[in-house]
């Protein structure tokens, strides 16, 4: 049997929502984060090594999220800032066996339901 692939994928993600809300960056950003693992873990034939997020504040805070697996929670670091509305997401992801193509259409598949709940992408 072959070993699995590598393919890096790293993209920057803009999320702006409509107003001034105190979102739960770090609560939706787990969540999206679990589900790009859980849904590369389907099958079985991927191994995660990580999926990483990280978006900086000007007032020098920042928001780092981190899955290393799809059975385990994200680990979150860092908080977003008051009445964040938009930031900028930088996401690498390292899954064995998960070609960049793949990866890119579960971002693009998440972002199309984000974009129907109500935030821009």
């Amino acid at each position: 049997m072959a070993e699995p692939t590598l393919e890096p994928y790293a993209t920057q993600l803009e999320w702006r929502t409509p107003d001034g809300t105190d979102y739960l960056w770090g609560r939706i950003l787990a969540e999206l984060l679990e589900e790009w693992a859980n849904r590369a873990d389907r099958g079985g034939e991927a191994l995660i090594e990580h999926i990483k997020g990280l978006t900086t504040y000007r007032d020098g805070g920042y928001l780092r999220v981190n899955v290393v697996s799809a059975s385990e929670p994200a680990d979150v670091e860092g908080a977003a800032a008051p009445k964040c509305n938009a930031m900028t997401f930088a996401l690498n992801v390292l899954v064995y066996g998960l070609s960049c193509a793949r990866m890119a259409s579960l971002v693009v598949q998440t972002a199309s339901r984000w974009r129907s709940a109500g935030a821009a992408l």
